[in-house]
């Protein structure tokens, strides 16, 4: 009996995402971590970059707006994130105009409420070739009084990069980070 028990508890340690008890953050060095795409992004893990590690490539390839989707186990209750913010780095792969405003929509959602809002300035990520992070905040006075209960059971997050009104961008994703808030003095 104890050796069953023992191999359910070691199963159960073994089978804990990686995740478990540290902020969610995804750096892309060895694989996509989980990530996947929906809506019209052909996803590849780019690796070798000697300054960034690994990175994900996304080309547009329908009309659709490509977003990314994070490992169903990296959500949950999130309300220890109110307040704090969500990051991510992107870089225009290909230099096409960046004219599609709804580039970093994100989406949060419960299963009861989502929330949807585009926080990253238009004309993003620019055709420089340069890598960009982005800071979302995730508090109430950005996304109302319903943040709290979403993020408690956070069920739902979707990350919008489609940034080009047509089918040809190519966008880099890499160092996604959800930080709590700042200690308060």
């Amino acid at each position: 009996m104890k050796h069953i028990l023992l191999t359910l508890l070691l199963g159960t340690v073994l089978a804990t995402p990686a995740l478990a008890g540290k902020h969610p953050t995804y750096k892309f060095d060895t694989d996509a971590q989980g990530w996947t795409t929906f809506d019209g992004g052909d996803m590849v893990w780019v690796g070798g970059d000697p300054k960034r590690g690994g990175y994900l490539q996304i080309t547009d390839v329908t009309s659709g707006d490509f977003v990314m989707i994070p490992p169903p186990e990296s959500l949950g209750d999130w309300s220890a994130y109110v307040g704090g913010s969500l990051s991510f780095v992107a870089r225009n792969g290909n230099n096409d105009l960046p004219d599609w405003p709804l580039f970093g929509t994100l989406v949060l959602g419960n299963g009861v409420t989502t929330l949807s809002l585009d926080l990253v300035p238009d004309n993003a990520p620019p055709a420089d070739g340069r890598w960009h992070r982005y800071t979302l905040p995730l508090d109430t006075a950005t996304w109302g009084p319903d943040l709290p209960a979403v993020m408690a059971a956070l069920s739902v997050l979707t990350l919008k990069l489609e940034y080009h009104n047509g089918v040809s961008e190519v966008v880099h994703f890499d160092s996604f980070k959800v930080r709590p808030p700042l200690p308060t003095r």
